[in-house]
């Protein structure tokens, strides 16, 4: 159940940044 909800915020971490990311990404290309 701990495993569950580590991978369920590594997840949701890792979307996050990803998101940001392209934001970023996006940002100083346009």
């Amino acid at each position: 159940m701990v495993k569950r909800l580590v991978g369920n915020i590594g997840r949701a971490s890792f979307v996050t940044l990803g998101s940001i990311a392209s934001g970023v990404a996006v940002a100083a290309l346009g």
